[in-house]
């Protein structure tokens, strides 16, 4: 299991309420409602189907900043596994930009006002409407975007036959909430289409399958800005942080077979910084030689100021949020929608910080109160009862 997928814990707080449009800030580089801010958070129910098979889940979004260059938001995905009971964390992007722009085929948010004046044209249609939020009807703005492309040839078997084929076209219906923008259905297609003719023009076989097509809902809003862990300032070493290097073991205990481990490290490399976040790689190694392992498997990792469950975090916000646990029965919080729950605790010098999703699945985070780091790392999930645990070797 790659360690990539214990470096991101969601960020989720106590209180929660549905998007308001409000007044537009003074500040704001992109002339977005106010609700769009670092602390905001939205989750989308997602369904994927294609010749690969089926899945369905949840997409949560956290913002992270707000640039000329678009609305960064920090993604995640939990999934419905098949056979499994409960969301699983899956996957998650460290980095997503949503350039906010009308045409943009895969903008979570659009600006109201450009919602007001867009128009149809060749390929786009627009219409509007109400569209049920959680049983309110609510005012938005429908579109749907075409794309195709067609190429001829002749058949290479029979220079009689003409093939007429549609490879990429693809099909895009969302619909906008008109007062704040927010993405609240998105409806996609990707169609594969071949015509055989024959020399007089006539069709001989025609054939049409969807190749892959997904749904996003909108299911939930939130303001974070409140939580402790919010906006935290980093403590000084980060502004000069290269890297880290872990290591530990995959602890495996299947059914019917003695527990065995399998050695694993990983290399944690800093390749740039933005406007409250961090970004790099990571380089991780299972196994060793006289195991047949040791293949390096790189992927990406992301910090931001805003989360919860980070590689390092401000030790007052550290304090903070164990200070909220220790009076909630230690409990941070449990997310509406995808049920995930998170724990906090202060043992001494470190404090731990456990996200624990509905499938069963654990990740720890274990803290130094003093340099705000994460020393110790630890993972249970999957149905053979894995669990990684490593501990912090290096910081250069």
């Amino acid at each position: 299991m790659p360690f990539a997928k214990t470096l991101r814990v969601l960020a989720i707080c106590l209180t929660a309420s549905l998007l308001v449009p409000t007044p537009q800030a003074a500040a704001n580089p992109l002339n977005l409602p106010d609700w769009v801010k670092p602390g905001s958070q939205i989750v989308f129910e997602v369904t994927v189907a294609g010749s690969a098979g089926a899945a369905a889940g949840y997409t949560v979004l956290d913002v992270v900043s707000v640039t000329p260059q678009g609305v960064v938001f920090d993604e995640t995905i939990l999934s419905q596994n098949h056979g499994q009971q409960g969301l699983a964390l899956t996957k998650w992007h460290p980095l997503t930009v949503d350039p906010i722009t009308i045409l943009a085929g895969m903008s979570y948010i659009a600006r109201p006002q450009d919602l007001a004046q867009i128009p149809s044209g060749k390929k786009i249609t627009v219409s509007r409407g109400t569209w049920d939020v959680n049983g309110k009807p609510t005012d938005a703005v429908f579109r749907t975007l075409i794309h195709s492309s067609r190429q001829n040839y002749v058949d290479a078997n029979d220079p009689t036959k003409t093939v007429v084929r549609d490879d990429e076209r693809m099909v895009i219906q969302q619909a906008f909430d008109a007062n704040t923008g927010v993405l609240l259905n998105d409806v996609s297609r990707q169609y594969e289409s071949a015509t055989v003719f024959n020399d007089k023009g006539e069709p001989l076989n025609p054939h049409t399958r969807v190749a892959l097509g997904s749904t996003k809902s909108f299911r939930h809003a939130r303001d974070l800005s409140g939580a402790p862990w919010m906006n935290q300032s980093w403590p000084a070493w980060t502004q000069t942080l290269r890297g880290l290097e872990y290591a530990g073991a995959v602890h495996v205990s299947p059914p019917g077979v003695p527990p065995f481990a399998i050695p694993f490290r990983s290399r944690l490399s800093v390749t740039d910084r933005g406007d409250g976040w961090v970004r790099g790689t990571i380089t991780s190694v299972q196994g060793d030689a006289m195991s047949g392992g040791g293949v390096p498997e790189e992927s990406p990792f992301f910090c931001t100021v805003n989360s919860l469950g980070n590689l390092w975090m401000s030790p007052d916000a550290l304090i903070a949020t164990a200070n909220l646990a220790a009076n909630n029965q230690g409990v941070v919080d449990r997310e509406p929608v995808t049920g995930t729950t998170t724990y906090c605790q202060r043992e001494g010098n470190n404090v731990s910080i456990m996200l624990q999703t509905t499938n069963g699945d654990q990740m720890v985070s274990v803290y130094d109160l003093q340099s705000g780091l994460v020393v110790r790392k630890i993972i249970k999930r999957g149905p053979m009862g894995q669990v990684l645990d490593v501990t912090l070797q290096n910081r250069f």
